[in-house]
């Protein structure tokens, strides 16, 4: 279509997943980072090659990774919460892994922000700070005034989710690095500070 169009448009803008890098416990990864070799990555990798094209075109091509978006009805954070409604929360697995998120007014302010600003072109991370699972589960607890302090072993979670489990027991811990450098200020980049506004 674009191709094609007559009056292309000014950018094009696709949204993407932080699982591109694959899962560390120890490393830091920003925008300049490769692809990771598990299947979330491959993934990823053929999915961000199939708007490669675009750049030919003379069209300003933009890739945004998000992290887990945050919201309190919709996504992931609903059924994350579940557990400590019913008093039962607390880490997953050994809770070193790492959790890179984004509040949902930020990932939309983030999109908005790329869209505006005219250099800013390719691959951009959309998440604030990167909590371990333990700090997750606490600041969860906080917010909700629940105990957090029951965790769920690595081989109950493999034993419920089978290879899906990975997800859950690795993580990767990612800067919003490029998306900073070009100004961009977060409304919350402190977890706290975005379940104290969720929950």
């Amino acid at each position: 279509a674009i191709r094609s169009a007559s009056h292309k448009p000014g950018v094009f803008v696709q949204i993407s997943g932080v699982g591109a890098y694959g899962m560390s416990e120890d490393k830091v990864f920003t925008e300049s980072d490769d692809y990771g070799a598990d299947f979330g990555a491959s993934v990823t990798r053929a999915w961000e090659a199939s708007t490669a094209q675009i750049e030919e075109m003379g069209v300003r091509r933009v890739v945004a990774r998000t992290g887990v978006v945050l919201h309190a009805k919709k996504g992931a954070l609903p059924r994350m919460l579940l557990p400590f409604k019913f008093f039962v929360g607390g880490r997953l697995g050994s809770g070193r892994q790492w959790f890179s998120w984004i509040h949902l007014a930020d990932a939309v302010r983030g999109i908005r922000f790329l869209i505006d600003t005219p250099q800013a072109q390719g691959i951009f991370n959309l998440c604030a700070e990167s909590v371990t699972n333990r700090e997750f589960a606490r600041e969860v607890g906080k917010a909700m005034r629940r105990p957090a302090f029951i965790p769920v072993p690595g081989f109950v979670l493999k034993l419920m989710f089978g290879e899906m489990s990975t997800i859950i027991l690795e993580g990767q811990n990612v800067t919003a690095k490029r998306l900073q450098e070009l100004g961009f200020q977060f409304l919350y980049p402190k977890i706290d500070a975005a379940f104290r506004e969720i929950l």
